[in-house]
């Protein structure tokens, strides 16, 4: 009991009796200055690099630029694309309400899309008559 503390007696405080030399802070501060000018150098060395390679690039140019090749017929544009869309509407139109040939070497033909809908309707779809059974 000899190691308590007395409640007159004050705690001990400690603190660090050394400081920082200033050499050390100084050579940390140079450490520093050369890591970000070495960075800085290497960014710009850098640009350099890659700006050169890109006038490089842009000075000799894709090899069809060379030639001077014009389209056949000129462009081919819309002239009037709701003409175009009627002429499609009406070939599509044709197609479901005629009958004509899909291939005439096997004998498939087409019919009108209401004429199929009432054989359908006449005849059914397909039915499988047997189920597979699932095997385990």
């Amino acid at each position: 009991m000899a190691n308590k503390p007395t409640p007159t007696s004050q705690p001990q405080s400690s603190y660090e009796l050394s400081d920082l030399s200033p050499t050390s802070i100084i050579i940390f501060g140079l450490g520093i200055a050369i890591l970000i000018a070495g960075s800085i150098f290497a960014v710009v060395g850098l640009l350099n690099v890659f700006e050169t390679r890109s006038l490089e690039s842009q000075a000799v140019g894709p090899a069809l630029l060379d030639t001077e090749q014009l389209p056949p017929t000129g462009p081919r544009l819309q002239a009037n694309p709701e003409r175009d869309l009627q002429d499609l509407q009406a070939a599509d139109q044709a197609i479901l309400t005629t009958y004509g040939w899909v291939d005439q070497e096997t004998g498939k033909v087409r019919i009108p899309i209401d004429q199929a809908m009432e054989l359908l309707l006449k005849q059914g779809l397909p039915v499988r008559d047997e189920i597979p059974e699932k095997s385990e």
